[in-house]
């Protein structure tokens, strides 16, 4: 029987080295010379692969991000993709808001598609913010509209 492999704080940073170039927990152990056993075995090892690969995560993140928002098409494309941007909403179609009612109708067929999951919740909100804020407006428009009539009904016109 082979003798175990010594985890020492240099093979942590090595392992994490490894994590922060992409590679898999089976490249790393494999790269370090562990069994699986011995790398998920210790709690140091392990939560320094994770801590760098969620530097990478970071890291790659931001200059995605970073490139869509400089214009380069395939990141935009890869991120609203990746957000769900694109989709619409399945068994969802947009009807004409005029009224409140109009609003509580379009509300009611988001609530069914957050429910049945056909669509994102990102996009659910969005739309349904469009929604309230139409019912926002159209108090507004509405009351002022009211007070109109009642300042004109009180001048005498």
């Amino acid at each position: 029987m082979a003798a175990k492999k010594k985890i020492t704080p240099q093979l942590i940073e090595q392992a994490g080295e490894f994590a922060k170039s992409g590679f898999s927990d089976k490249q790393i152990y494999e790269a370090v010379d562990l069994s699986h056993t011995a790398f998920y075995g210790n709690a140091e090892l392990v939560a320094t692969v994770r801590t760098q690969r969620q530097k990478l995560r970071k890291t790659v993140a931001d200059t995605l991000l970073q490139s869509a928002v400089g214009g380069d098409t395939a990141s935009i494309i890869f991120l609203s993709k990746r957000l769900g941007l694109h989709q619409s909403i399945t068994g969802y179609k947009k009807g004409r808001l005029k009224t409140p009612k109009d609003a509580v109708r379009e509300l009611e067929k988001l609530y069914h598609a957050s429910i049945s999951g056909d669509a994102p919740m990102e996009l659910i909100n969005a739309v349904g913010k469009i929604i309230n804020d139409f019912v926002k407006a159209y108090e507004v428009s509405s009351l002022e509209e009211r007070i109109s009539a009642l300042e004109g009904t009180a001048n005498g016109n």
